[in-house]
């Protein structure tokens, strides 16, 4: 299937009266330009005009220009993805895992994950109906935008609460494994992680007024609105300790969260 290049407007508003052409397109063309390397392809290529003319990236704007570029769909997806530090694990139809970096929001993600899936389809086909518009699909577990996070996402409403409910009920074990340079033992494990949460808490000395510090782990898990049993059910070993002719040692530890209400206290923390 061929595909021709999009056109896209936008009026120049008050707040951008007296700004430069490439930076009003650096601030309200980031879903199309995503990198400064697009904004200067597409202005080499006299893909941007203003009032439906071509100018230079210095031209100063005026409230009530207008601004319109045109881009080829696939592109504008593939370098908004590039922009987005995001790894697709793993998919089935209507459900895939994402890994994202610190600074990737939730929303982000959501609109990464079919992105993704219909570059890949492009790759068989040439230009898929997925791109002419890109659905964000549905986060599973919630995520911090500055913590690097599995996300598990699936593409409609439904599926999102039929999973949710499976998670909460202890049908869904989350597994994860980490592999680490040098040989670690048990009990280092056991002193870094929240499982150490509660003899850390009996040891306290005295409670933090406002929000509660991780050492008062009662008040903790009432401030985060956890069960009070949820490290009951997550466990984290060392697997595996190998010898490694570059590395001297290899370490495999494994996470597992046998009942996850909160999958995202695991996802985030291992």
């Amino acid at each position: 299937m061929s595909r021709g290049l999009q056109t896209i407007e936008r009026a120049v508003g008050e707040r951008h009266a007296g700004t430069k052409l490439r930076n009003f397109l650096v601030h309200e063309f980031r879903d199309v330009l995503a990198i400064r390397a697009d904004i200067i392809s597409a202005l080499r290529q006299k893909q941007v005009l203003v009032n439906g003319e071509n100018t230079l990236d210095s031209h100063v704007l005026q409230a009530g220009d207008c601004v319109s570029v045109s881009v080829d769909p696939l592109q504008a997806i593939k370098s908004r993805v590039r922009a987005l530090d995001v790894e697709l694990k793993y998919s089935e139809p209507g459900v895939a895992i994402l890994l994202k970096a610190p600074g990737v929001s939730q929303p982000e993600a959501e609109w990464a994950t079919p992105a993704l899936l219909a570059i890949e389809k492009a790759a068989g086909i040439g230009y898929p109906e997925e791109c002419a518009e890109i659905r964000p699909w549905f986060a599973v577990n919630k995520v911090d935008k500055g913590a690097r996070s599995l996300i598990i996402l699936v593409d409609s409403e439904e599926k999102q609460q039929t999973m949710a409910r499976s998670i909460a009920s202890g049908q869904v074990m989350f597994r994860i494994c980490a592999v680490c340079h040098g040989s670690v033992d048990q009990s280092t494990v056991d002193k870094t992680t929240t499982r150490s949460l509660k003899e850390a808490a009996a040891q306290a000395d005295a409670l933090i007024e406002d929000a509660p510090c991780m050492f008062d782990y009662d008040a903790w898990v009432a401030y985060n609105r956890f069960p009070a049993d949820i490290l009951d059910h997550i466990q984290v070993r060392v697997a595996r300790v190998t010898k490694s002719s570059t590395a001297g040692h290899l370490s495999l530890i494994e996470s597992t969260v046998a009942r996850a209400a909160h999958p995202s206290l695991a996802l985030r923390r291992y």
